[in-house]
């Protein structure tokens, strides 16, 4: 079973499965860059969906910047593999999530430094 299946039948359950502070996902991750900070907001308190919010933070940001992403979710995942993907494909840098990320394994493979 993937993380993200049980990253989302934990978000369905309300259980909190996330481990707290900011780290390197991948220990061997360094990136130096100028910072585009994006605030984004729960689902229940958002104009437009999560996933949606962040492809516009990605869109807007300069290429060769780094996403610094404040995040009020708490039951559900930031940052994945299809951000990940999309942030890489466009010129990011790297990413710095103040909240729950999941498909750790894919991020990394991407080589894109993420630290959460």
């Amino acid at each position: 079973m993937s993380s993200s299946l049980v990253s989302d039948i934990l978000d369905d359950f309300r259980v909190r499965s996330v481990i707290p502070g900011v780290f390197p996902i991948d220990r061997k991750a360094t990136v130096v860059g100028m910072a585009m900070p994006v605030q984004m907001r729960s689902k229940a308190n958002a104009a437009i969906g999560l996933r949606q919010g962040l492809m516009r933070a990605v869109d807007a940001a300069p290429k060769g910047s780094i996403l610094v992403i404040s995040s009020d979710t708490r039951l559900c995942s930031t940052w994945g593999s299809v951000t990940a993907s999309y942030a890489k494909i466009s010129g990011i840098r790297g990413v710095v999530v103040y909240g729950a990320i999941r498909d750790s394994s894919e991020i990394i493979k991407l080589r894109l430094p993420v630290f959460a």
